[in-house]
């Protein structure tokens, strides 16, 4: 059996400090470090997850971001424990599949809860989750993972930026679609993206160009996913 590294918890709260200083998910700070997005997400997220982050991945971390390596030292500042939490998934995010507006309402979702690692940064603010059904953002959350949301309204009066995640839902002709999509600005085009290596799933939302009978809201953040194993 693997042994517990006791600084495990610490490396956690110095990455969670990390993302929350430069405004960076998970899977970007991964991606930025050249390490595999899923492992840090499961390191980050997953409770039940138990083996620590190796020393090669730390340094890879620490470099991306020019700051040293943790160390007993360096995070003698940072909590020995990381709180954890629960979030409700409140239902599916699938690109392509519409659905009647009536069964989509709060109340139809009763799915389950899922544990999640308490980001600062959004302390009080609503969060919750959705279910990714297929591979329209697969480069960022895979098939049967969820993605971790904190509701737009409640997060004050803030633009979206290039590079967001977000939970969108469109609706048209008395359907609707729940799906994420990540966030491209150029200029006075807002593009709402797919990002996927399924070639079904390359063409962008224009929010310029919609047609009067459709609607897009964004409605939450994606702010980071969980996997579930076994």
């Amino acid at each position: 059996m693997m042994p517990i590294n006791p600084y495990k918890a610490r490396n956690q709260a110095w990455i969670q400090q990390i993302c929350a200083e430069k405004g960076l998910t998970y899977t970007e700070l991964a991606r930025r470090a050249g390490v595999d997005p899923a492992t840090l997400t499961r390191f980050m997220n997953n409770p039940q997850y138990k083996p620590n982050l190796s020393d090669t991945t730390l340094q890879k971390i620490a470099a991306s971001v020019n700051r040293p390596v943790p160390t007993p030292t360096t995070t003698m500042s940072l909590p020995n424990l990381i709180a954890t939490t629960t979030v409700k998934v409140v239902g599916t995010a699938a690109a392509g599949l519409w659905k009647e507006l009536s069964i989509t309402s709060d109340d139809y979702y009763g799915m389950e809860d899922i544990p999640v690692i308490e980001n600062p940064r959004y302390a009080g603010k609503k969060q919750y989750a959705l279910l990714v059904e297929g591979n329209s953002i697969n480069r960022a959350i895979n098939d049967g993972e969820y993605a971790i949301c904190v509701a737009w309204d409640d997060l004050g009066l803030i633009e979206p930026t290039t590079g967001q995640y977000v939970h969108v839902e469109r609706s048209r002709g008395g359907l609707q679609e729940v799906t994420i999509k990540k966030i491209q600005i150029a200029g006075d085009h807002v593009q709402l993206w797919p990002d996927s290596t399924d070639p079904r799933f390359q063409t962008p939302l224009d929010l310029s160009e919609l047609a009067e009978e459709s609607e897009v809201t964004i409605r939450g953040l994606v702010v980071g996913s969980y996997r579930r194993f076994g």
